[in-house]
């Protein structure tokens, strides 16, 4: 069966089941390539592919608006995170495609974040719920990311239109270093169902003092 022909005409089908469960696997269907996964994604998605820009890892691209998921070392481990919390347009869904199965390893645990929320403490909540969440940034200062890689260009200009667009703030620094600043709300309401969410990466982008007294100390 080909599976982005099918899923042109299950569409509804879909949406019904995915809304439902909130996660659907689809197996042995010979999505061998790129170009196979991309139509794929397309036959099961109403709205625009997002281009990965405002990065906060490395991810080569594979084909148009595909790229790996990751290029950590196989005994890594990611910890659990919203995808594109941090920006104002951020992904409904989030595809994966495995074109080689792993011998050992290779999963992709996902979570609920409606249950995630239900499990912090009100007053916790309350605090999020009312500041949100300041992401900030520094880039070119040895740790992390560079803003070229980051926002894919090496134009200034073009990183300033970018963060004025997507409502970040940004400061130029001696050294071609830059610092950014942008707040997002740490719970929404999902779009379909009104439930509210936990979605953020407040978790992912805390880096204390002492990590930093740390690393200059190494």
């Amino acid at each position: 069966m080909d599976l982005a022909e099918w899923a042109r005409e299950a569409q509804p089908k879909l949406a019904e089941l995915l809304l439902k469960h909130r996660a659907i696997l689809f197996r042995n269907f010979m999505v061998d390539t790129p170009e196979k996964f991309h139509e794929c994604v397309s036959a099961t998605s109403t709205g625009p592919m997002l281009e990965y820009v405002d990065r906060t890892t490395p991810r080569p691209a594979v084909g148009e608006k595909l790229y790996v998921s990751t290029v950590y070392p196989s005994e890594e481990t990611i910890n659990m995170h919203c995808e594109g919390t941090y920006w104002i347009t951020w992904p409904l869904k989030i595809y994966f495609c495995s074109l080689k199965t792993a011998e050992e390893g290779g999963e992709t645990p996902i979570a609920d974040v409606r249950k995630v929320l239900e499990r912090i403490s009100p007053e916790t909540r309350r605090k999020f719920d009312e500041k949100g969440v300041m992401y900030l940034r520094n880039y070119n200062d040895g740790f992390g990311l560079t803003w070229q890689e980051t926002f894919q260009t090496s134009d200034r200009t073009e990183v300033e239109n970018y963060c004025r667009e997507h409502r970040i703030e940004w400061e130029w620094k001696g050294g071609d270093k830059l610092r950014t600043r942008q707040m997002r709300p740490a719970i929404r309401s999902h779009p379909f169902t009104g439930e509210a969410v936990w979605f953020n990466q407040a978790r992912s982008f805390t880096f204390h003092r002492w990590m930093l007294r740390c690393v200059k100390r190494c």
